[in-house]
C-alpha cells in the first residue's frame, strides 16, 4: 500500500492526466475516500486535513481484506490486536485534533448538548438533569466508540472466515466416501 501511494504521489505531482489502469484505479480510490467519505462526514473545509489519514486507513483495511480472500491467506484485520491498534490510532487522531482545534475547555464543551431551557423552575431543573446525563453519556461514548469499532471489524472478519471454513468443511464432508449417501 505504501509503495502504491508513493508511486501515485510521484505521478500526480507533475499534473499530468492519469494514464494506465493502475494510475486510474488508485486515483479513483483516493477520490472515493475524499468525495464519498471525508467531505460528507467532516465537511468541505476540514476534510482535506484528514484525507491522508483516512486514505491510509481505508487502503490498509481494503488491502488486508483483499489479502484474506486469497486461498490459505489470513486477513490481518481478523486479529483483534490489529483492529485494536487501528482503533487506538483513530482514538488519538480524533481527540488530539479536537483538542488542537478547540483547546481543552472548548473540546470538553463540545460533548455537552445545547438544550434551550424554558418554563418554570421544575422544567429547567429537569432540563439540566437531562443535559448532565447526556453529557456523561457523550463522554463515555468518546472512549467506548474506538473499542466498538475494533470489535466490529474483528467480528466481521472472523464471521467471514468462519463461514468460509464451514463451507469448506461441508464440501470435504460430502466428498468423503464414508459420509456419502447411497442412491
Amino acid at each position: 500500500v505504501a509503495w502504491a501511494m508513493i508511486w501515485l504521489g510521484r505521478k500526480m505531482q507533475n499534473g499530468d492526466a492519469p494514464s494506465g489502469y493502475c494510475w486510474n484505479l488508485l486515483e479513483s480510490l483516493l477520490f472515493f475516500v475524499r468525495d464519498k467519505i471525508a467531505r460528507p462526514a467532516i465537511g468541505e473545509d476540514d476534510a482535506d486535513g484528514y484525507l491522508p489519514y483516512l486514505c491510509t486507513l481505508f487502503l490498509f483495511i481494503f488491502a488486508m481484506n483483499l489479502m484474506g480472500m486469497l486461498p490459505f491467506m489470513a486477513s490481518p484485520t481478523a486479529a483483534i490486536t490489529v483492529t485494536g491498534a487501528l482503533a487506538l490510532v483513530s482514538f488519538a487522531v480524533i481527540h488530539v485534533s479536537g483538542l488542537k482545534q478547540h483547546g481543552l475547555p472548548g473540546y470538553l464543551k463540545t460533548f455537552i448538548p445545547h438544550i434551550h431551557l424554558e418554563g418554570g423552575f421544575v422544567m429547567q431543573l429537569i432540563g439540566k438533569v437531562i443535559m448532565i446525563g447526556m453529557a456523561v453519556l457523550e463522554y463515555a461514548t468518546a472512549f467506548i466508540r474506538a473499542s466498538v469499532l475494533a470489535v466490529r471489524l474483528f467480528a466481521n472478519m472472523l464471521a467471514g472466515h468462519t463461514v468460509l471454513f464451514m463451507i469448506m468443511f461441508f464440501i470435504a464432508l460430502v466428498d468423503n466416501p464414508i459420509y456419502s449417501i447411497p442412491i
